[in-house]
């Protein structure tokens, strides 16, 4: 028989028991204090990217090229700027480019009026490792001739273009050199892989070269490239830059052929730099073996060749080729690749009317 004072004992002790059990462990074996204060830790929020950041130099191109195309200019973005945009931020365009030079009366204006655009574009995607004014001087100069050079589509008078690029360049024949180019991974032991790192990407490497005017075909002419120094860049695509190496530039000529036996370069202006000049009758090879470290400079010295024009008309000369190693400091490790670069709108250097 359980007795009053039996039944209040038994009905403390399981208040007890709960409570002991509520102050106790949970159910990750901690007490609640440890529960309490293992809560109250700050935990880092989750990071995530908009679009936008994920494809800065895609939606850059996009922002310029809207802007253009609102003032009244026919341009597309390039495939591979395209290709990085996502589906649900544009990433088709069915506007077809217009042939340029555009008239200069629209394209000049234009082009001012888009100046903040294009020069957060150029920001993000250097179409040199020259500083984005100089290279914003000179697109400005090019737009004011018909020509938005960033955006240039496949339909572009090369003549037109040559004359456009002399002018902007103080009056010498010149090519701009847009180049489109591929980077190849080099290992510790000198072995470059066969799939590009970065694939199509634009470089611009300008070159001042000169021809005479008229030519004769009988008779062989003088081509110049005049000296060009390159400063190595502090960042390029995004990572510092530690030093550059192994240049080459080459030159191709059409509607005529180049004496091998010609093809010479000035003596170097450094004491560090090798240079050596060949050619198989079509292409002039120039290399340049140096070492230069960011923010140096490396002085491509004067080059020049003769080219024998084979039949009445224009012969061209087209900076064709350029190449040039890279090492960038990743994170504190030194990675070395190799650019490879041909010419996008074969632009021409110079040209002589053979009769």
């Amino acid at each position: 028989m359980i007795t009053v004072w039996t039944r209040q004992l038994a009905v403390i002790s399981l208040v007890v028991a709960a409570s002991v059990g509520c102050a106790g462990s949970d159910v990750t074996g901690r007490t609640e204090s440890e529960s309490v204060v293992a809560s109250s830790v700050p935990q880092p929020p989750s990071i995530t990217f908009t679009a936008r950041e994920k494809a800065p130099r895609a939606f850059a191109a996009k922002d310029a090229v809207e802007c253009l195309r609102t003032e009244g200019l026919s341009v597309a973005l390039p495939p591979q700027v395209l290709a990085a945009l996502p589906s649900e931020a544009g990433g088709t365009d069915d506007v077809r480019p217009g042939s340029q030079p555009f008239d200069p009366t629209v394209s000049g204006p234009a082009w001012n009026r888009c100046i903040e655009e294009m020069t957060a574009y150029l920001g993000v995607s250097p179409a040199s490792p020259e500083p984005v004014a100089t290279v914003l001087a000179r697109q400005t100069c090019m737009a004011d001739q018909g020509f938005i050079e960033a955006f240039l589509p496949g339909e572009t008078d090369s003549t037109q273009y040559g004359q456009a690029q002399a002018f902007c360049a103080g009056g010498a024949s010149s090519g701009a050199g847009l180049l489109i180019c591929d980077a190849f991974r080099v290992g510790a032991d000198g072995t470059m892989e066969t799939d590009p790192v970065r694939a199509d990407f634009e470089q611009l490497i300008t070159v001042d070269g000169t021809a005479p005017p008229t030519s004769s075909v009988a008779r062989p002419f003088v081509v110049t490239i005049r000296p060009y120094e390159l400063t190595m860049p502090r960042t390029l695509y995004g990572f510092t830059v530690v030093d550059g190496s192994s240049f080459v530039r080459a030159f191709r000529v059409d509607g005529g052929s180049i004496d091998p036996a010609s093809v010479r370069s000035a003596p170097p202006t450094g004491p560090d730099v090798a240079v050596s000049a060949e050619s198989d009758g079509s292409t002039a090879t120039f290399r340049y073996d140096s070492l230069v470290p960011a923010t140096e400079s490396i002085v491509f010295p004067e080059a020049t060749f003769e080219v024998l024009p084979s039949a009445p008309g224009r012969v061209v000369i087209t900076f064709s080729g350029y190449e040039q190693s890279i090492t960038f400091d990743v994170e504190g490790e030194q990675r070395s690749v190799r650019i490879f670069c041909t010419s996008r709108f074969d632009a021409p250097v110079a040209w002589s009317d053979a009769t």
